[in-house]
Order: structure tokens, then sequence, then C-alpha cells
């Protein structure tokens, strides 16, 4: 009896599983992976349930490489959350958080032939890097999981042919408070593509994705909140070199990096299938440097880059972790138009210079006649010259990367046509020290201030990034921007310690000014900061200053200027009798640098109210700073100050430590 009951509950099993398998192969077809691998799991004949028990077994979903596959990162209770804000990227219901159900349903899709959104591509192409690892790991059989096609991965795969990964730093652009901290994006090099041609390379960036009419205060408070998304896409290097060097004036670097071939074109496959997504872009954080660390991190995924970066990543950051961990294996300069064409300028004689700036500034046809005077050569060197002027005025006005010329670029290039006469092109040498050698973008400093007959220590830290009287080397010269800067002071006489100052945020721009590049200079501070009322006791303020102006250099081709800007500030506190100021004013000063390493900022600012406190205010101050070493910096100042109506005079040193 026994064996009859044995026997009918085979028949009964066989029967359902000849059931099982069509009821997945129709949850395969319809996109319910999810339910499909569920449903294999329980269905042996099925070669689905062969690849679930071998991951399983193996612990595949536990790897370190899978989590980075899915942009896995630990939440703050322990478990695993995916970057990942498009759903869409999921194949599993809870795959953002739940590391083998997204596997699982991976594993699953990769027998389907349902387009995954929002592409028209099956799993085995829409994620051509997690078949590529899978396949390997559990080493699938071509008779029994079938190899799609993936006509569109494999075209691209072939026509880049990525061999080897170069990151891209374009430096900072002083008057673009979006671009102050710099870029980072990737470079695929082509397999024996020459250094003349790796402009034909591909490069890949992430950035926000902005409506070109939203407001600033809206780009700030978005930008800070993940309000907008941040997306991967993949342009043709010279587009990029285009939009940096031309049209924003930023000099590039360019670092090539120590890679296998082979985690290079993993990465590749990863970065494919991450372009059909989006993450919320943060400035601070989920930024364009944290996400070119998140695909290299497929070389290193036992040792992430993206677990060596601060709570706050700055793109420079970036570059020195890559130095540190030994990953740079050569570096090169690519210097910006506007610098190529203050180097070319610098071959040229007065008269010459003079001649191509009055082409350039009145038209060409006043200017014709005084051209073809010139000697051959003379004549090809203001041609070139001017071709690389108006090729800068065209992308100034069209701000936009577009190969049509203007009518005075065509006149150029008809007259330089009938002279056969190379002109050789400008060396332009590179920065002594590269951006990544200069000194980190955190500081800590200790220091003290003498207000009259009274004696105050301070401690000061910020946590980014660069302000005018540190170091310049591997910086912009003229500009300064900080963030969050904190500073708690202990009152000797009292023997009290309390915050003196919360930073907001400070922004100075210099960018000096000629009769090419018309600059225009600007600083802007938030803060709040306590200060001595009329009485000498300390009060609370909350503050914003700011102007433009202009700035010049002192000498040509030095790091000397000078600025002047039309200044004022709002401020608002209970030591003003109607409790705020509104005061306008100017503010001049110089920037110095008589050696490498010492640096000299001297100013004088006069405001006066014109709505609640009223009394004029100003200060004259210089401080200087010697650099030390990259680590260390020592800031000594001097102030004379008037405020409601009291001279106060200020002089202090700090010690500053970058980390």
């Amino acid at each position: 009896m026994m064996r009859v009951v044995c026997f009918a509950l085979l028949i009964v099993c066989g029967v359902a599983q000849v059931q099982a398998s069509p009821e997945i192969d129709r949850l395969l077809a319809t996109g319910r992976f999810e339910q499909a691998a569920e449903l294999a799991q329980q269905t042996p004949d099925h070669y689905l349930h062969t690849l679930l028990v071998q991951a399983k077994q193996m612990h595949l979903h536990d790897d370190p490489t899978w989590h980075t596959l899915i942009v896995y990162k630990k939440n703050m209770w322990g478990g695993l959350l995916s970057l990942v804000d498009d759903p869409n990227f999921f194949l599993a219901q809870n795959g953002h958080r739940d590391a083998w159900l997204e596997m699982a349903a991976t594993l699953a899709a990769f027998f389907s032939g349902h387009a995954i959104k929002p592409t028209n591509f099956q799993a085995q192409c829409r994620f051509p890097a997690r078949y590529f690892w899978l396949s390997r790991q559990l080493h699938f059989d071509p008779q029994r999981l079938t190899l799609a096609p993936c006509n569109d991965f494999n075209t691209i795969f072939q026509f880049v042919k990525p061999a080897a990964i170069t990151v891209i730093f374009p430096a900072t652009h002083p008057n673009s408070p979006s671009s102050m901290f710099g870029h980072t994006l990737m470079r695929f090099d082509k397999a024996g593509r020459k250094e003349s041609e790796r402009m034909l390379d591909y490069s890949v960036s992430y950035a926000a994705q902005i409506d070109p009419d939203v407001s600033k205060l809206n780009y700030a408070v978005l930008g800070l909140s993940g309000g907008f998304p941040g997306k991967f896409s993949f342009l043709p290097y010279y587009a990029k070199l285009r939009e940096y060097s031309e049209m924003e004036n930023r000099d590039l670097w360019e670092f090539t990096l120590n890679l296998k071939q082979s985690d290079v074109e993993f990465i590749f496959r990863h970065a494919y299938e991450l372009g059909s997504t989006y993450f919320k872009y943060y400035f601070f954080t989920e930024n364009c440097s944290y996400h070119v660390f998140s695909l290299l991190d497929l070389a290193f995924p036992e040792h992430k880059l993206t677990d060596q970066v601060r709570p706050w990543i700055i793109p420079i950051d970036t570059i020195k972790i890559l130095d540190k961990q030994g990953l740079i294996q050569q570096a090169r300069f690519y210097p910006s138009l506007a610098r190529k064409i203050q180097n070319r300028m610098l071959t040229l004689d007065r008269d010459d210079v003079r001649l191509t700036v009055r082409a350039y500034e009145k038209g060409m046809q006043a200017s014709i006649p005084a051209i073809e005077s010139l000697p051959e050569k003379r004549r090809a060197t203001v041609l070139d010259l001017l071709g690389n002027l108006f090729q800068y005025r065209r992308f100034k006005v069209q701000e936009k990367v577009t190969p049509k010329m203007s009518p005075p670029e065509r006149a150029v290039l008809k007259m330089r046509s009938r002279i056969h006469v190379q002109s050789p092109l400008p060396h332009v040498a590179a920065p002594d020290i590269r951006p990544d050698r200069g000194h980190d973008t955190a500081r800590l400093s200790i220091g003290g201030e003498h207000i009259d007959d009274r004696h105050y220590t301070d401690l000061d830290w910020r946590p980014a990034y660069h302000d005018v009287l540190d170091s310049s080397q591997g910086f912009t010269s003229y500009s300064g921007l900080q963030f969050l800067r904190t500073t708690v002071r202990y009152d000797e006489e009292k023997q009290r310690l309390k915050l003196h100052e919360l930073s907001v945020f400070d922004i100075f721009s210099a960018e000096p000014r000629n009769r090419i590049f018309r600059n225009t200079s600007w600083h802007v501070q938030f803060n709040y900061r306590r200060v001595q009322d009329a009485d000498n006791q300390w009060r609370s303020s909350v503050n914003i200053d700011g102007g433009g102006g202009l700035t010049y250099r002192l000498i040509p081709n030095h790091n000397n200027i000078w600025f002047a800007f039309i200044d004022g500030d709002l401020r608002q506190g209970e030591l003003f009798n109607k409790g705020y100021s509104i005061a306008p004013g100017i503010r001049s000063g110089f920037i110095l640098e008589p050696l490498s390493g010492w640096r000299l900022l001297a100013q004088a600012r006069v405001v006066k109210g014109i709505a609640g406190e009223q009394s004029p205010h100003g200060y004259a101050r210089i401080g200087q700073s010697f650099a030390v070493n990259h680590r260390f910096n020592l800031h000594v100042f001097a102030q004379q100050e008037k405020f409601l109506g009291q001279f106060r005079r200020h002089y202090g040193v700090e010690l500053r430590f970058y980390h």
C-alpha cells in the first residue's frame, strides 16, 4: 500500500513540474521576473532553478562586485540601499534594497525576450555588465540559455573598443558658481589610437539635468536637496573639449589610469547600463566625482574608491585619491582657448597686437589694408591670432558648441589660405604644480587675535575649499570659494568659549581684465558673526555682503592684481538701533605674490548706511600667508576698523593645517 502511495505522489509531483515550466515561461514572457524566479526555485527541471541554486550556494548576492553593479550602499541601519532612483533599473519589486531578490529576478530575466523599460532591449542587452559577470561566475550553458545578439551594444562596443581609461579634470571656472569646484569625467581610450587622435574617443560624464529656465535660488536649493535628476551621457571627447576649453575657458588635465583592459571593458559595460537610468543629484555628495568613482569601483570591489571619500566630495579630491592609490599612469595638460590666445599674443610685437585688437574690435574691413601690408610671416601670425579671437567671440555669443563660423572668421580664413607660411603654434607650458598636488581642501586653523588690549584664541575649520591667501599652487590665483567655515573663540579674560562665526559661503572671484577678455569680478558672503557694539559688548549679527567690479594685472603675466568693487552689505542684529543696517560703499585692494608660496592681500572697504543704522563703517586690512609646505601655512594679519563710531585695532597670527 505504501509503495502505491509513493508512486502516486511521484506522478503528481512530475505532473506539477511539467505544468510549472510553461507557467515560468509565461511569467518570463510578461516581464514578471521575480515571480518566475520564485516558481523556478521549486521546479528542478528548469535551467533557471539550477542557476538560482548555484548562485545561492556561492553567495553571489553578497559579492562586492554585485553590490557595485546595483550601486548598493549601507544605510544607517546597516542594510543595503541602492543609490539608483529609477525604479526601472530594478527587476525585482524590492530590488533596490534586497540583493538576492534582484539577482534572482536578473537571472530569470536573462531567459526572457521581454523589453526592459525605458529601453526596447531584453535583459541580456539592457544589462550587459550584469550578464557578463554572472555568466563568468555561473558558466552559463549556451544550449540551455540562448545568448541574445545585442546588436546595439555590440556595435557601440566595437566602435569604442575601450582599452584604457583617462579621467579628465576641467579646472575651476571662477565666474561660474556651478563650476568653481571643477569637474570630473572619464574618457574611454580606443585601442591603437594615436595620442593626437584622442579627441575622437568617447567620454562619459555624469551631470545634473537642469531646466535652463530654473532660477538661481531654485538652482541652489534643488542642487543641495537632490531636486535634479543626475544622468550619465556618452559624447565624443571633442565635444566636451570644446565645451570646457573653448566655451568656458577652462584648462583641462588628463590622467590616464593603471587599469587592465579587462577591467576597462567591464567598466564600459556598466557605464552603458547606467546610461539609461538616473540618480538624484547632490552638489556635495552624489555628484560628478562620486559617480566617476562608482564606475571605477568595479576594478576594486573589495576596496571601493567611493568608500574612501569624505561625507562630501570635491572633484579635485577624486584626483588626489587616485594619485594616492598609485592609479595615475600619466598626466597631461590641455590649455584653454583663452590661455592659447594669451600665449599667442606674446609672440607678436606691440604694433601687431594693436592692429589685431583693432581688427577684432572694429571689424575686419577697415584693417585689411594694414594687414595686407605686413610681411607674409607677420601677416600669418596676425591672422592666426585673429582667427582664435573670432572663434572665442563666437563661443561666447552663441553659448553652445557649433561648427558654424561667423563672417569675420570666414574672412580671416580666406585671407590666411592665400599665405603659404606655417606659423608655429605657441607653446603653452603646464603649470609647475598639478591641481592634485596642491593643498588639501579641508583646513583646520588655530591662532590668536588681539583686539585693542584683549586677547582671544580661535579654532577655525572649513570643509572646503580655498581662499586667496591659501597657497596658489595648483589653484586659480585670484579666486576663493569657502563653505561652512566655522570659528569658535576662547575669551581669555572671561574664560569663555563661544561660536564666533559661521560662514555659510564666501565666494571671491577676481579675473583680470584686458581689451580682449573683459571679465567682471565679484564677491559674495553670507555669515553669522559676533561683533562688538559701541559698549564693547559682543552681539550677534547675520550678514550678507557682496559686490562687483573690475580687476587688472599690475604687471603682465604676473600673479599681481588690483581690484575694485562697488560694494555693500545688509546686516541684521540687536546691536543696531533699528535692528538692521543697509549700507552701500566701495572696496579695493591688491593681491600680490612676491615669491612662490608668499601671498599678500591688502584691501580697504568703506560703506555708509542708508537704512537702519546709518553710521559709516569700514576697515583697512593687510594679510600675508607663507606656505611652509603643502600641509601647513602661516597667516598673519593686521586691521584698523571703524564700526558703530568706534575705532579698533586687530592683529593676529594663525597656523593653518590642510587635510
